[in-house]
């Protein structure tokens, strides 16, 4: 993209004030783009953020202005007066050209022209019978936000066809300003040499990543597994996420009542240097995740040549096509039933190993990033 227009810099404001590590997915997604865009063209952004955590991933200020907010907006109603009502007058003396919104939230008094990233699917999923009262009452909320966003920004970013198609269904007036970006991977999962050996290496074992909660499904994993341990006593599972949350307690008291708690191991979260060698390690990957805007996890798996069990929804059929192993995921008998069939057949996992990398290569944040440029451009006019 020419950084100019009528012999004027262009520089985009970055609304990141919702994204940190702690956001896992948009996280990784915001850096994984940036550092891309910054390669490809010579724009210029100011990132507007509360945490540390873009500037010490991302580093450099040559072409890259972090703005702190202050310690009140990291509350949510003080994120969105500072959003709102400050952030606009930010963005206009800092002479930016557009704003994007990398965490989807609405910029309604910005006069500058906005392109939002949808990255939560629960904005535009119905509600599902196994959502609690909380679960129905956030979605309709985050639904309402979600609208509002699309409906007045110039342009939409979705993270699959899968999302942008619901998105397209449910807000039609909407459709020939939603484009589709998806997430990519980074260049560290396919570097095969010197892969550091962690503390699990001397173990058998199948890998689960993603934060405990209750739409990743980990209660019916854990049942599961519990077939699969009869079957596969030398096998062990490792699960890389966050655990301390009502769901997380849930699932461990799962663990002890099943005797598996010494079988199945929780290491919370940690770096993703460690997670990639957990990958390259495992004997595969599983993910029965109920609903996903992406899946992040199985395209990692694949990336790092570790064989998938994920679950039989239209997003991962998108992402993993013929390379992964399908389970229904609200069936705990057919999840063991993959897990055990992939275990014990070598010849399967040496299959599905060398096809998921393959496919794997063609979601790249390069790609993805030449698609930002578009919509930025679409945006602003052309």
């Amino acid at each position: 993209m020419r950084a100019e227009q009528n012999n004027k810099k262009i520089k985009i404001a970055v609304d990141a004030l919702a994204i940190s590590k702690d956001s896992a997915g948009s996280f990784v997604v915001l850096v994984g783009l940036i550092k891309e865009l910054i390669k490809l063209s010579d724009i210029d952004f100011v990132l507007y953020v509360t945490k540390p955590d873009i500037e010490r991933t991302i580093g450099g200020r040559e072409r890259l202005e972090y703005v702190y907010a202050p310690k009140w907006a990291k509350i949510f109603f003080g994120r969105l007066l500072w959003q709102q009502f400050i952030l606009p007058i930010l963005v206009k003396k800092a002479g930016c050209s557009l704003l994007y919104s990398a965490s989807g939230y609405p910029e309604i008094f910005t006069k500058l022209p906005v392109v939002t990233h949808q990255q939560n699917l629960w904005s535009f999923e119905p509600p599902q019978q196994w959502w609690s009262v909380k679960n129905i009452i956030k979605s309709f909320l985050r639904r309402q936000v979600a609208k509002i966003a699309i409906l007045t920004s110039d342009a939409n970013i979705f993270i699959s066809e899968y999302m942008r198609d619901i998105a397209n269904l449910s807000i039609p007036k909407s459709a020939q300003k939603n484009f589709t970006v998806v997430n990519a991977i980074s260049s560290k999962h396919f570097n095969f040499d010197n892969i550091p050996k962690g503390e699990y290496s001397a173990k058998e074992y199948c890998l689960a990543v993603g934060s405990l909660v209750v739409h990743k499904n980990y209660l019916a994993l854990i049942h599961a597994f519990r077939f699969v341990a009869n079957e596969c006593p030398a096998l062990e599972m490792i699960i890389v996420g966050n655990f301390t949350n009502k769901y997380g307690n849930k699932v461990r008291k799962l663990c002890k009542k099943l005797k598996l708690d010494k079988k199945v191991i929780f290491t919370g979260g940690i770096d993703f240097e460690k997670v990639i060698s957990l990958y390259h390690q495992a004997k595969f990957s599983v993910n029965v995740s109920l609903l996903e805007g992406f899946g992040l996890p199985v395209l990692e798996s694949m990336a790092s040549a570790c064989p998938v069990v994920c679950s039989d929804i239209p997003v991962f059929h998108e992402i993993g096509g013929e390379s992964v192993l399908y389970c229904n995921p609200t069936n705990a008998e057919d999840i063991a039933k993959k897990m055990i069939y992939l275990y014990k057949d070598e010849k399967k996992r040496k299959i599905l190993s060398m096809a998921g990398l393959e496919r794997s290569k063609s979601f790249s944040w390069c790609q993805s990033a030449v698609k930002m440029i578009d919509v930025f451009k679409f945006a602003m006019g052309g």
